[in-house]
């Protein structure tokens, strides 16, 4: 998940945003920085969950139950 917009927000990135230091070094935001995101990457990562949840559910439900055939008009399971 991307998260740039709330990382870098402007076009020249701040050290600083909220009170927060961003960075702790070139390639990594510091421990309370990310932990203040927690609530920004909720917010965008539990909608995805829950449609992967329910999608997964689906296929689960469709994977348990038996296929059927109809023969002649009455419904067939495999045993």
């Amino acid at each position: 998940m991307n998260v740039n917009d709330s990382i870098c927000p402007t076009e020249n990135c701040p050290p600083v945003i909220g009170n927060v230091l961003v960075y702790r070094d070139d390639k990594h935001v510091s421990k309370l920085f990310a932990d203040s995101m927690l609530p920004i990457v909720r917010a965008r990562l539990v909608p995805h969950l829950a449609a992967a949840a329910n999608t997964r559910q689906s296929l689960h439900h469709m994977r348990s139950a038996p296929p059927t055939t109809t023969v002649n008009g009455a419904e067939c399971r495999p045993q």
